[in-house]
């Protein structure tokens, strides 16, 4: 199988869905070694900042001598970005290789009536293979959706269970209550084992606490306003938590901070967990830890900023980061959703710094059209909207909008602002 050949056939399983449950998962990566239940694993869920942590968790490691695997999704442009080892995505040959081996056991459990397992199921299932492959110390794995039925929970004993902030988001599948939301991603907590929560809703945070409580889990969570930001020299955030002062982030905003403190609880735990990371590693690795796509400024004259914000409480952080590193600037916004998407509540914390939106559809079935979703910002938020036909020319309808009063965002679904940063990268080299 050639790595097209893979991608293809990664392709053609999108035709069996996406499914919530443990046993088609578990079943595979058994065929495939069972090594779901021989590496050392640090389990992140979470609605926000899942990916933020994951790359300070595994920069951290790293520097403290460690070999990282890390799994996230989904990816900005390629599919190799989903399995990486110590900060390296997946070569295309190692890749294919893996997808065939996988693609063998899918058939074999067809022929066996277990069914077919899902594009997720074989992607999680494969990187647990690859960090074994690899000789991975840790292997860094975020929840694709939920948690408690998500396909990474066939972990069974993780270092440290991770929680990031918890929002309204899935909630056609995760339910609609903060409390039955916490109460899906609580489930990547196991019997015994301690668990890092950044700081919750009252809700959520009383969910997390029972279910710690019931499987006798230690729980440390994140003291918000221990959190103090300070400077910002060259795109790096300096901030203090705690005791600890003069740390410093490439991740900007002051959520970012915080999810930067919920990954030092996470490796205070995993010290106490018997892995050596000194103080040096963990402040090398913090400055070190990049995401792109997550308020990531792109372009300086003008300024053009990229984030991730998919969701209400995603969309209310970018405002906050707006006005912290733009302050009096009003946005630009470039916005591709799903249809799925609460794309009225995104729209309701991002009203007051809009100038304008310009629209896309997003490079996905489930995408919002271009054209629907600049009707409705009209509509219901009375703004000037523009849609355009594909990411070229919405960035240059962007540009053309903006003057020096004006930061230029463009944030959404991570199936556009990927390419989006492509395209961006490849003017500025081309310049």
């Amino acid at each position: 199988m050639t790595f097209d050949e893979a991608m293809a056939y990664m392709s053609s399983l999108e035709k069996f869905g996406s499914k919530l449950g443990l046993d088609s998962v578990a079943a595979l990566s058994e065929r495939m070694g069972g090594f779901h239940k021989k590496l050392r694993f640090v389990h992140v869920a979470g609605t926000n900042g899942k990916g933020s942590v994951c790359a300070c968790l595994d920069r951290i490691l790293a520097q403290a001598g460690y070999r990282v695997g890390r799994f996230t999704s989904p990816d900005l442009v390629a599919f190799n970005e989903r399995i990486m080892v110590n900060g390296v995505p997946i070569q295309d040959g190692d890749l294919a290789k893996l997808a065939m081996e996988a693609s063998r056991h899918a058939k074999d459990m067809v022929e066996a009536g277990e069914g077919h397992p899902t594009a997720f199921e074989i992607s999680v299932a494969m990187a647990f293979k690859r960090f074994h492959d690899c000789g991975c110390d840790v292997a860094v794995m975020e929840v694709g959706l939920g948690g408690r039925l998500d396909a990474t929970n066939i972990i069974e004993n993780p270092l440290v269970s991770v929680i990031t902030p918890i929002g309204y988001d899935h909630m056609d599948r995760l339910g609609g209550t903060l409390e039955e939301i916490a109460f899906e991603k609580a489930g990547i907590i196991k019997q015994g084992r301690p668990v890092a929560s950044a700081w919750q809703e009252p809700s959520a945070r009383a969910k997390i606490a029972e279910v710690c409580k019931a499987k006798g889990a230690f729980l440390k969570e994140v003291d918000r306003d221990s959190v103090e930001l300070g400077a910002v020299e060259g795109w790096i955030q300096s901030f203090s938590y705690n005791k600890r002062k003069g740390l410093g982030i490439r991740l900007l905003g002051d959520h970012q901070a915080q999810n930067a403190a919920l990954a030092i609880e996470a490796i205070d735990i995993i010290r106490e967990e018997g892995l050596t990371v000194t103080e040096e590693a963990l402040r090398a690795g913090l400055l070190s830890a990049s995401w792109p796509c997550r308020f990531e400024v792109v372009n300086d004259n003008p300024a053009i900023v990229l984030d991730g914000a998919h969701n209400p409480h995603g969309a209310k952080s970018l405002a906050n980061a707006i006005s912290l590193y733009f302050p009096g600037k009003k946005a630009v916004f470039v916005m591709g959703v799903m249809a799925d998407k609460d794309y009225s509540g995104i729209l309701e914390e991002l009203r007051e710094q809009a100038k304008c939106f310009v629209t896309i559809t997003a490079p996905s079935a489930r995408a919002l059209s271009a054209g629907d979703l600049a009707s409705f910002i009209e509509k219901s938020a009375g703004l000037p909207a523009f849609p355009c036909e594909d990411i070229e020319s919405a960035l240059d309808k962007a540009v053309s909008l903006a003057d020096e009063n004006n930061v230029i965002c463009m944030f959404g679904s991570l199936y556009y602002v990927g390419f989006a940063r492509a395209l961006i990268m490849g003017r500025r080299k081309n310049s």
